[in-house]
């Protein structure tokens, strides 16, 4: 849950989203992670109106199959064999720019084979290479 995207949070609302015991804001900066900071708000990180939306979900999760073949990742999503992994807010499996292995964005997914509803992709471990198949078709 990320502070709210306005000016009626409070001190305890930011401590909430950086782990730790924070109890000033001061420590909520120190401790602060700074890709996480809104970059509408972060400013120079010294009010606590910089935490404006701090912490807000970049991405979305997503169950895919996944294999070391095209094959393999298709039948592993036909029998629900699937893992979680995360892509950019607001885009579809088929035209998504990116794949993660942690909900922040922060972590690339591992190399291998991905599918999600008869569709799969080759995931490099930093991009999706070459073109989109049909499982149907393999």
């Amino acid at each position: 849950m990320a502070v709210p995207n306005n000016y009626s949070f409070k001190l305890s609302d930011v401590a909430n989203e950086i782990p730790g015991g924070q109890s000033s804001l001061e420590e909520c900066i120190t401790e602060s992670t700074d890709s996480l900071f809104d970059p509408a708000y972060k400013g120079s990180k010294n009010s606590l109106r910089n935490f404006r939306n701090y912490n807000a979900s970049t991405t979305t999760s997503v169950s895919l199959g996944f294999g070391s073949t095209a094959s393999a990742a298709c039948t592993a999503q036909g029998t629900g064999n699937n893992v979680t992994r995360y892509m950019p807010l607001g885009q579809g499996f088929s035209t998504a720019t990116h794949l993660y292995s942690n909900s922040a964005g922060t972590t690339n997914a591992p190399y291998g084979y991905y599918s999600q509803s008869g569709i799969v992709r080759l995931w490099s471990g930093n991009s999706f290479s070459g073109s989109t198949q049909f499982c149907g078709a393999l």
